[in-house]
């Protein structure tokens, strides 16, 4: 492709012009010269077994793709390619990892959704220093699910996950075997991470974060990745197969959904399976949450299916349109729309296209259960606690952890420069030195999480799955239950401008009075801007030793830094 065609079309991409349709919404652009749009699934990984454990080595490297014909791309990634091998494991294995940095900077690798003891995390005090090798190890303890592993270095995890660096940790158990759904991997049973990225003309990835436009809408791109292939197309037999969606661009949400509005199966959310499977037509997906469906192709043999973004759908539900207000939309809020909507946000765009065959395989599955699984619903009245979360952005400054907002021109007669935005959780922003909640094990909690920023934000607690108790928008009216395909188990919820979420979870299993985990916004850039808080999981006799250490300013986790050979 010729430079000045590539900038072309990266231009029409960027800003989905919908030339020559009858439906304006809808974006059918002429496609860049892509070099292979053939659906991949990523790699499973082989572990070594030592000792009864199992152990996964791999490394994170500098590695080149092919996106755009005839033109490499540098990427990061875990091994020799753009994203990771695959991990799949059952619930009670014992396992381990080797995991080494040939980088020449910093990194961590974050098992989000596990659930596992605040050491082996990988969060911002997990660091794998260059040419170092991080081992971590316990013992698999929840239920089937579609977990990830990620970057989780503090201020950078935005560009590193943005770069390459994200694979899928997978987790079986006696359910998950014992059900008739598709689960041959790779055949019917096939894992997408959908992200979104942005090139420059020589097809190298633009990590735009210099400005406050993109720190406070967070990183958006124009061209589709689907496992690293531009808008894929997936050959697949006429049966049922399963998809295990993971929204893995840093800040972009999609509002999934099948052109011509064929119907699909939400099996199961971050945490596990669903009690039923639920028929939808649309899912709208944050940044890091997860859904599985089950797809029925039996009666579509010979056609192409369209995977696509109804965002512009989406968008028009909350009447947003600039900084105006519209009305509710069904997952709650206001309506209130932030400046972080880019021109993609207002059209319909594929995703990915599915050609089915006549012909279906060995032991295809052939019909939707009517069953999944049973849930025990965590009560209100159980919880011991309610804590507050309020997530704000505001225009300021930050000197010495202390946070002042614009209203302050000067402190103390010396004038304040370096203004920006202030990504913020209960008017502070993430420092490393200050553990801002502690928890009791075994302790059952709601957290009350509000939303008072005008972008939409996701927010994810580590190591636990919580159960979404009710939804508040902002205008009084009484808080409405969650819909029926968010009645599962979550890790990470979708809160809209102006709405509370009330969420409760359980907080087993695992104590440290040393090492924290993490709560955050998982657009990738408001996390790196601040947008985070820590907390401890301790054991009920140390709680107020604990608090009084933090009361008294000794417990800073400044030195909690795992060991790595």
């Amino acid at each position: 492709m010729k430079r000045r065609d590539f900038i072309k079309t990266s231009i029409l991409a960027s800003s989905a012009l919908a030339i020559g349709c009858s439906d304006k919404k809808s974006a059918k652009l002429s496609l860049p010269d892509y070099a292979d749009r053939t659906f991949v699934v990523p790699p499973l990984i082989e572990p070594e077994i030592i000792n009864g454990k199992k152990i996964f080595k791999f490394s994170i490297n500098h590695n080149t793709t092919e996106i755009f014909k005839g033109k490499l791309t540098r990427v990061l990634g875990y091994g020799n390619s753009l994203l990771g091998p695959t991990i799949r494991v059952n619930n009670t294995d014992d396992i381990g990892f080797e995991i080494t940095n040939h980088l020449s900077v910093n990194t961590t690798t974050h098992f989000h959704g596990l659930h596992l003891p605040a050491k082996e995390d990988g969060g911002p005090y997990q660091i794998i220093p260059p040419n170092k090798t991080w081992k971590p190890s316990w013992r698999i303890n929840q239920l089937a699910s579609t977990q990830w592993y990620h970057p989780h270095l503090e201020g950078y995890t935005g560009e590193q996950v943005y770069k390459g660096m994200a694979g899928f940790f997978l987790i079986d158990d006696e359910t998950s075997k014992s059900l008739d759904i598709p689960k041959t991997y790779g055949v019917d049973d096939l894992p997408m991470v959908i992200q979104d990225r942005r090139f420059d003309e020589d097809a190298q990835l633009l990590y735009l974060n210099k400005g406050d436009f993109d720190k406070s809408g967070g990183m958006k791109g124009h061209t589709i990745l689907v496992n690293g292939r531009p808008v894929p197309i997936l050959n697949a037999h006429a049966q049922v197969i399963r998809l295990r969606i993971l929204n893995g661009s840093n800040a972009r949400i999609y509002n999934l959904g099948f052109e011509g509005d064929i119907q699909f199966y939400q099996i199961a959310s971050d945490g596990g399976f669903l009690e039923k499977p639920v028929p939808l037509t649309r899912v709208l997906l944050g940044p890091a949450e997860r859904v599985e469906i089950l797809l029925d192709l039996s009666k579509n043999k010979g056609k192409t299916l369209r995977l696509k973004s109804f965002s512009a759908e989406y968008y028009d539900k909350q009447k947003l349109n600039g900084h105006q207000f519209g009305g509710p939309f069904k997952v709650g809020g206001t309506g209130r729309l932030s400046h972080s909507v880019d021109a993609l946000d207002k059209v319909n765009f594929d995703i990915m296209s599915i050609h089915v065959s006549q012909s279906t395989s060995t032991n295809a599955v052939k019909k939707i259960p009517s069953k999944l699984t049973k849930i025990t619903r965590l009560k209100a009245s159980d919880a011991v606690k309610t804590r507050y979360f309020g997530l704000t952005v505001m225009s300021g400054f930050r000197i010495n952890r202390r946070v002042f907002t614009s209203m302050f021109k000067t402190i103390n007669g010396i004038a304040l420069e370096g203004e920006h935005m202030l990504h913020l959780i209960n008017g502070m922003q993430m420092d490393m030195s200050m553990i801002n909640e502690v928890v009791k094990k075994g302790d059952i909690e709601i957290w009350r999480i509000t939303n008072g920023a005008h972008t939409t934000h996701p927010f994810h607690i580590h190591d636990i799955q919580f159960q979404i108790l009710d939804r508040e928008q902002g205008d009084g009216s009484d808080p409405i239950p969650p819909n029926e395909n968010e009645c599962g188990w979550k890790d990470t919820v979708l809160l809209m401008p102006e709405e509370t979420v009330r969420v409760i979870a359980k907080f087993d299993h695992y104590a440290d009075t040393e090492y924290p985990y993490m709560y955050h916004c998982h657009i990738l850039e408001h996390e790196d801007a601040g947008m985070m808080g820590q907390f401890l999981v301790v054991e009920p006799e140390d709680f107020d030793t604990v608090m009084a250490d933090i009361d008294n300013n000794k417990r800073i986790p400044l030195k909690s830094f795992c060991k790595v050979s």
